[in-house]
C-alpha cells in the first residue's frame, strides 16, 4: 500500500452495510482504491444473514484503515450511521453506500472543494445510475450553488445522499444527527438541519459516483406512505421559510429569470393545496401574494432559472413541480 500522507486531512468514510453479499467488494475496493490516502473507512453490519459480513471480516485483516462494527440485532440504517458518527475521527466524513462504486478521485476533489472553502458544509456530486449487472444509464445532475439548492430544497432533496462529504465540527457544534423521527428521509432532513443552522451545501458539477439501482435497494423500496409524509413535512417547512423569508426577492435577483408560457397558473395553487392540507400554519394570503408578485395576477408562465451556460433547465415547473 502506498505510503499514507498524515500532512493531509483525515477522512472518515461510512458504510452501512446489510445482505450485500453480491455487490459490497465493489463498494469496498473502490474506497481502498482512492487516489486520496489519509481515510479512514467505518464498515457497520446490520446484522446480515448472508456472507456480507465475513466479506467485510476479510477485508480489515487486509487493510488497517478498515474499522468493522456491528449491530447485536437489526437497527436499521439511521441506527448505523449515527453509531458510524461517534465513532468518527475525521475532519470530513464522507458517506458510502454498499452496492455503490466511488470513482478513485472522489475523495481527493471533495477535500480539495471543501479546503479551498471553509463555509461549504456539505458537498455532493453527480452521479451515473447502473442497474445490478453494471449497465449504465445517462447522468444524473442537479442545482449546484447553495442558493438554489435552498430553493430546491421546497420540492424535492436536490442531493444524493452516498455521494456527500460532510464537515464533521459543524455536526458537533451544533448537535447535528440524522433523525429516528425521519428514518425514511433521514439524509433530507439532516440537509434541513444543516441549512436551518447556517450550513452551506453545494453539489460539485462532477460525475464521482455510480449508483446501483436495483430491485433491493433502499432508494427503490422507500416509496411509502411514510417517506411521503417526511418529505411533505420537510418540503413544508421550507416552502414556508421561503415565502416568509426575508430573502426570498434577493435569491430571484440573483438568477437570471426566464419566463416561459407553458403552464395554467392554477396548477400553482392547487400544489399550494396540497401543501396546506400537510401543514395548516401556511398562511394562504401570503401564499396568494407570492404567486401574484412572481406570477402577476393573469400570468400563466413556468419560471426557470439558467445556472448553466450552455443548458436551461426547469429548476421549478410552474414554482411547484406536479
Amino acid at each position: 500500500m502506498r505510503e499514507i500522507e498524515k500532512n493531509k486531512p483525515l477522512v472518515t468514510v461510512i458504510m452501512p452495510a446489510f445482505n450485500r453479499e453480491n455487490y459490497i467488494s465493489f463498494a469496498i475496493e473502490s474506497i481502498l482504491n482512492q487516489d486520496y490516502l489519509n481515510f479512514e473507512f467505518i464498515i457497520i453490519d446490520d446484522c446480515s444473514t448472508d456472507a456480507t459480513y465475513n466479506i467485510i471480516q476479510e477485508y480489515a485483516k487486509r487493510d488497517q484503515r478498515i474499522i468493522v462494527l456491528r449491530n447485536k440485532k437489526n437497527k436499521g440504517i439511521v441506527y448505523s450511521l449515527n453509531r458510524c458518527l461517534e465513532r468518527s475521527r475525521g475532519k470530513y466524513i464522507a458517506r458510502m453506500d454498499d452496492d455503490d462504486i466511488s470513482l478513485p478521485e472522489r475523495i481527493e476533489k471533495q477535500v480539495n472543494v471543501m479546503e479551498k472553502d471553509i463555509s461549504i458544509v456539505v458537498a455532493g456530486t453527480y452521479f451515473k445510475p447502473m442497474d445490478e449487472n453494471l449497465e449504465f444509464f445517462g447522468n444524473w445532475v442537479n442545482v449546484c450553488k447553495h442558493e438554489m439548492i435552498k430553493l430546491k430544497m421546497m420540492f424535492e432533496c436536490p442531493i444524493c445522499h452516498p455521494t456527500v462529504m460532510i464537515r464533521a465540527s459543524f455536526l458537533k457544534e451544533n448537535n447535528l444527527k440524522y433523525s429516528y423521527k425521519y428514518q425514511y428521509a433521514e439524509d433530507y432532513k439532516l440537509w434541513s438541519d444543516i441549512i436551518q443552522k447556517g450550513g452551506k451545501i453545494i453539489n460539485i458539477p462532477e460525475v464521482l459516483l455510480f449508483y446501483r439501482i436495483s430491485n433491493s435497494s433502499i432508494s427503490r423500496n422507500r416509496l411509502t406512505s411514510k417517506l411521503q409524509k417526511h418529505n411533505s413535512e420537510i418540503i413544508a417547512y421550507h416552502y414556508r421559510q421561503f415565502i416568509l423569508g426575508s430573502e426570498i426577492k434577493s435569491m430571484f435577483l440573483l438568477n437570471h429569470v426566464t419566463p416561459l408560457e407553458f403552464c395554467k397558473k392554477q396548477l400553482i395553487y392547487k400544489a399550494v393545496q396540497e401543501i396546506q392540507i400537510n401543514n395548516e400554519q401556511i398562511d394562504y394570503d401570503k401564499v396568494q401574494q407570492f404567486v401574484q408578485y412572481f406570477c402577476g395576477s393573469e400570468s400563466n408562465i413556468h419560471i426557470c432559472f439558467i445556472y448553466s451556460s450552455i443548458q436551461l433547465q426547469d429548476l421549478i415547473n410552474g414554482i411547484f413541480s406536479i
